[in-house]
């Protein structure tokens, strides 16, 4: 056969050229700048027939020379793992990989890398230097299907063997083929590479052998969240006279500017304690300080820290930056004037929970300025991002995109099951609603679909870290040179004991109209349970079939009495809709059979629901201090006078604001609204439409409850009992040590009040020089206490005439912000019924940097015949803060859910007798207080991998580096929540303007790659949850057609995200683009009211929505309606002018991560 000596691939390739020659030859030695498999499977059958292959593969020179002298020393790793990663997983390459590894394992394939210089030349060599047909090929082409085929290349062929396999003898003569190639072969500069070359080829997305399921989600992990474990390219600038970051608050900085960048909007929610102001003036530094010239920075804080924030900005050398407050909008006036001057560049707004809803007027007042500053940055600081309710997130988030929520779009299941794209507000209101519809419909709430919705959400914009999660990745922190650990705390008990004698006395409270025998007897549990009727508690004692036996009565607590009253009260005047005739007496399942309109059911609904918040208050307070209790029922008798008069003359008059009214008399130490408290006329009563003669019956008996109730308190405030109990502990606490600093915590300013007119009848030592107490009623001198209390933690100095404080009685008005870790000593007076309060109250003296290396906490509580019943209040308690967290107060349900939130184990067993208990217990607490936003027990996992030191850095690094489209196997164990598919993925989502990834994307996939549905992030990573004992590499067995599922994946996970159509305008609409025609507005101002139409802004919708329902309302009615449209018009100037063109993060690029199978079959 006569073989071409020129081989360019047009007239001959090298292909074909290499398939003439192979028949002849055993033994093949190539040279080549590049390979790849797809070259290696065109000549699989020629090759299976050779007994001896080399392959030495060198680095081209393609980039410029006076750049890089040597290869890349990872050459030729990273590229052919790229090769490999993007071509089709096609089985038949499976099985050419298996081949190879085989080759080499059996000594047939050797493989060595040229590492010296660059190997431009590229050589085939068919034969030995014993044969006698050996035949060269020496030109371009590489050992690629390209170089072999397509490429125009130049090869030149030497069939005359003498040529071939010369070996020259001196210097003068010419090499041969062979001889030159054993140069290269045998040179220093050569390195063996089988391993490595059989280990790149196995690893790969076409490879035969899995990483395994330990290995994969390590990867995933590291794929999702490698920015909690490494440290990025921004730049982190700290003042010279600056403190130094802890490592914590310097990820956490690089995390927010992250956030900042992408998004505009971030959240900095470290638990109470950890330093979020100097982490926050950290950020601001970047702003302050960035390479484009100093910019504005406005900061917005509650007035108690403005002082506060002032010291730490000048402790790291920034002055001229005083914040302002919410409480002073005249202030914020004047600085959004300065807009016009200079835009403001960052936005920092301090314990921003305060700015949770979106009604009030401070609310739209920052909202407006954020709105005039379009490309400000919004930072937001709160320990408690969720204080009632999930609207309270998305709120404040909302606040700092300016209304726009297309910033975060994920996809999620609709009722159908069927996954669709939506914004994360749409996400969340979407998620309320089904709470609002599972609790109408069992009463019951599913924890695990709120977690899943929620924490892809919170993870965008939120950054938080907890103390639990610090002491577990670092173990301490380096305080001025030394290695500091949070303090210790020791939680202690303080029991207190009434007086046994009042029982009898007690007891002789009598009514001729009230059972109280009967009541006294009733089992308070089922009082709860079984006297949900719509009729007054009285009128249900006869459901009550378990009752207490009556000779050990006169052994129960005092406090025993009171509570089962307490349990009797009807709270009529705010539960008056009870009594229209359609409703009384109705049980709760009756009710959801009516046919209500929407408005009426979440009156009603809502009133139901206030009753079990008003008897869980009462019990509260009853526990906390007869004075509390008397308190709230002295307006409450107050409120029953009102509301009897206003029965009198025909009228209901109550309070429309629940909320309010719950404030005012709840936990919360809070000013209220007396507007909001008082009392309107809100229907219209008689015998027709209510039941009026049951209504007045239930006034009396309600008025005489309320005076036994009084009468029982002037018997129990007889009993100091638990007022002595404390002050022993004052003078114990003070024998110790004379100078130690005490914090002291109630619930009610009632009880503040109450220990101020009293303590000092049981502790001397206690004056107006070093005593403070505060609430909301002198809320005013807080920060002045506060700083007089700790003057070191805050930086104070005492002025003339001022003397440090060593006992502060607060509320939680305290709570909130404050540093008081001069004190080592807090104790909190009241029953902790909600672990939330606790945790809070703990962090105002167990913080970073305290001088104590044990904090003690003691908490007091009635003896332990209460205990039964204190156990029913906090599962009353635990089920209304479920209903507050997750729908909020202002989302009605007609039942307690059945399995609320246990914070009542961790909440009792810190009364434990048992200290290890009670340890436990404050940990078990900080825990359940965090239930959306805890420490991400996933980021834990990877944070662990990453720092077990038994793994070498190499192996990490292979992990991490695991090829994209790689496949896996899931562990074996079962998996939370739902079942794990056959199949699914993960794929990276990148926007045209980014070259980072913008985000990522898991999709369950069939095996035959026909079917596809979006998958919530954590319920992928529940399915590959696993334990390092799971750390078996197995061989690819998987049969699922890996190029079908990849082809879907990449092409369908992106329709997920493409815009949604706003759709034409309505015939609304366009009949108000046809009066603003009529009345002369300009067509430019016509098409802005046409565009603002379809703003997809949250708040700017509600605004165009409301003046498109007054203008259509006013013409319907002949009235005038020109300006309604003026201000329709106005408005669609200012959203044009506050309008951001910069492009949304939409995916316009998918490429898949991993893929996973249940079973290796």
């Amino acid at each position: 056969m006569k073989l071409s000596k020129i081989i360019d691939n047009n007239r001959k390739t090298l292909l074909d050229t290499f398939v003439d020659v192979s028949e002849k030859h055993k033994e093949l030695s190539i040279a080549t700048g590049y390979w790849d498999l797809e070259g290696m499977r065109m000549l699989l059958p020629q090759l299976r027939n050779y007994e001896k292959i080399r392959l030495l593969i060198g680095r081209e020179p393609l980039i410029p020379r006076h750049q890089l002298e040597q290869p890349e020393p990872d050459y030729p790793d990273q590229d052919f793992k790229f090769d490999l990663t993007h071509i089709k997983p096609e089985s038949e390459l499976k099985d050419l990989v298996t081949e190879i590894k085989q080759w080499i394992e059996s000594g047939k394939l050797e493989v060595r890398v040229y590492r010296k210089n660059f190997l431009h030349a590229k050589c085939f060599i068919f034969g030995s230097y014993d044969s006698d047909e050996a035949i060269g090929i020496i030109g371009s082409s590489n050992f690629t299907k390209n170089g072999l085929t397509h490429n125009t290349e130049l090869n030149a062929l030497e069939s005359d063997h003498r040529v071939v396999v010369f070996e020259p003898k001196n210097k003068e003569q010419e090499v041969g083929h062979l001889y030159w190639f054993d140069s290269f072969w045998n040179d220093e500069g050569t390195e063996k590479w089988n391993e490595q070359f059989g280990s790149i080829l196995e690893s790969s997305p076409v490879g035969d052998k899995l990483f395994s399921p330990y290995e994969t989600y390590i990867k995933t992990l590291y794929e999702l969240y490698k920015e909690e474990i490494i440290d990025d390219e921004l730049v982190i600038s700290e003042s010279e006279n600056g403190r130094t970051l802890f490592d914590f608050q310097h990820k956490n900085t690089q995390a927010l500017l992250r956030r900042l960048r992408k998004y505009k909007v971030a959240m900095l929610s470290d638990s109470v304690g950890l330093g979020k102001t100097l982490t926050a003036i950290n950020v601001l530094k970047q702003y302050l300080e960035d390479e484009e010239g100093k910019k504005r920075v406005e900061i917005i804080c509650p007035k108690s820290l403005v002082q506060q924030w002032e010291k730490e900005m000048a402790t790291e050398g920034i002055y001229g930056h005083k914040p302002i407050t919410l409480q002073n909008p005249n202030e914020i006036e004047k600085k959004r004037e300065l807009d016009a001057i200079a835009s403001v560049t960052l936005f920092v707004i301090d314990e921003s929970h305060n700015l949770r809803q979106t009604n009030g007027k401070r609310f739209k007042q920052v909202l407006d300025w954020v709105r005039e500053n379009p490309k400000a940055h919004v930072l937001l600081l709160t320990a408690t991002p969720i204080n009632n309710q999930l609207s309270d997130l998305t709120n404040q988030i909302l606040l700092g995109t300016g209304g726009d929520a297309d910033g975060l779009r994920l996809t999620v299941a609709d009722e159908n099951n069927q996954t669709e794209q939506r914004n994360f507000y749409q996400i969340v209101e979407n998620l309320r609603k089904k709470i609002n519809q599972d609790l109408k419909r069992d009463g019951k709430i599913d924890y695990n679909h709120i977690k899943q919705v929620m924490t892809p959400i919170i993870r965008t914009f939120v950054v938080r870290r907890t103390r639990q999660g610090i002491e577990q990745e670092y173990g301490y922190l380096m305080i001025n040179g030394e290695k500091k650990v949070f303090p210790v705390v020791v939680p202690e008990v303080l029991e207190y004991v009434l007086d046994n004698k009042l029982v009898k006395e007690l007891r002789s409270v009598t009514s001729e109209s009230i059972p109280l025998d009967e009541i006294y007897e009733l089992d308070p549990e089922q009082v709860v349970e079984k006297c949900k009727d719509l009729k007054h508690p009285l009128d249900q004692i006869s459901n009550v079939s378990k009752k207490l036996d009556k000779e050990k009565l006169d052994g129960e607590n005092p406090m025993y009495f009171v509570f089962q009253l307490i349990l009797m009260l009807g709270f009529i005047p705010y539960r008056w809709m009870m009594y229209k005739a359609d409703y009384y007496g109705k049980t709760r399942d009756e009710i959801r059979e009516l046919k209500i309109s929407s408005d009426k059911s979440k009156k009603l609904l809502l009133q139901l629901g206030i009753f079990g918040i008003l008897r869980t208050v009462f019990l509260k307070r009853m526990e906390s201090s007869v004075s509390a209790l008397a308190s709230s029922l002295e307006t409450y008798s107050y409120k029953l006078d009102l509301f009897e008069k206003g029965v009198n003359e025909g009228k209901i008059v109550s309070m429309d604001d629940l909320d309010a009214l719950e404030s005012s008399l709840g936990d919360e130490d809070v000013e209220v609204d007396e507007k909001a408290l008082e009392e309107h006329t809100l229907d219209e009563v008689d015998d027709k439409n209510y039941e009026l003669e049951s209504l007045k019956k239930d006034i009396q008996r309600e008025k005489q409850l309320v005076s036994l109730i009084t009468a029982q308190l002037k018997i129990l405030n007889k009993d100091d009992s638990k007022i002595k109990c404390f002050a022993d502990q004052l003078n114990t606490l003070r024998k110790r040590d004379p100078n130690q600093k005490i914090l002291v915590f109630s619930y009610f300013a009632d009880t503040i009040k109450y220990l101020e007119e009293n303590i000092g009848k049981y502790c001397d030592f206690l004056n107006e020089e070093n005593t403070g107490f505060v609430s909301s009623k002198n809320k005013g001198d807080s920060e002045n206490m506060a700083s007089r209390f700790s003057p070191k933690s805050k930086k104070y100095q005492l002025k003339d005439g001022e003397t440090e404080l060593q006992y502060l009685f607060s509320t939680d008005v305290l709570s909130e912000g404050q540093n008081l870790q001069d004190s080592g000593v807090l104790v909190n007076y009241d029953l902790h019924w909600n672990p939330v309060r606790m945790i809070q109250r703990n962090g105002r003296v167990n913080r970073l940097g305290s001088e104590f290396e044990t904090v003690y906490i003691y908490n007091m509580k009635p003896e332990q015949k209460l205990d039964t019943y204190l156990e029913l209040v906090k599962r009353l308690e635990g089920k209304i803060n479920l209903i507050r967290n997750t729908v909020g107060t202002d989302t009605p349900v007609l039942d307690e859910p059945e399995n609320p939130i246990e914070y009542t184990d961790s909440v009792t067993d810190i009364y434990s007798s048992d200290v290890e208990t009670r340890l436990k217990a404050l940990q078990d607490a900080e825990k359940a207080s965090d239930f959306l936003l805890s420490e991400d027990e996933f980021v834990v996992d990877l944070k662990k991998f990453n720092s077990n030191e038994s793994y070498p850095k190499e192996y990490k690094k292979k992990v991490y580096q695991m090829s994209d489209g790689k496949w896996a196997v899931c562990p074996k164990q079962e998996a939370r929540g739902q079942e794990r598919p056959e199949v699914f993925g993960l794929a990276r989502l990148y926007s045209e303007a980014e070259s980072d990834p913008i985000g990522y994307q898991f999709a369950k996939i069939d095996r035959t790659g026909s079917q596809i549905q979006a998958v919530s992030q954590l319920q992928a990573l529940e399915w590959l949850r696993t334990t390092q004992e799971d750390n078996d590499r197995v061989m690819d067995k998987i049969t699922a057609d890996k190029v079908a599922v990849k082809d879907q994946l990449e092409s369908k996970v992106i329709q997920y995200f493409g815009q949604e159509e706003t759709g034409s305008l309505i015939g609304q609409e366009n009949n108000i683009l046809r009066f603003l025609y009529e009345n002369g507005y300009a067509q430019e101002e016509i098409d802005l009211v046409r565009d603002v139409f379809k703003t997809t802004n949250i708040f700017y919708k509600r605004e165009v929505d409301k003046l498109k329902r007054n203008v259509m309302r006013q013409k319907n009615k002949g009235e005038m309606y020109q300006d309604d449209l003026r201000e329709l018009v106005k408005l669609a100037k200012e959203i044009d002018k506050n309008t951001n063109d910069e492009e949304s993060l939409t995916p316009k690029k998918v490429e898949s991560v991993l893929f996973y199978v249940n079973r290796n079959e």
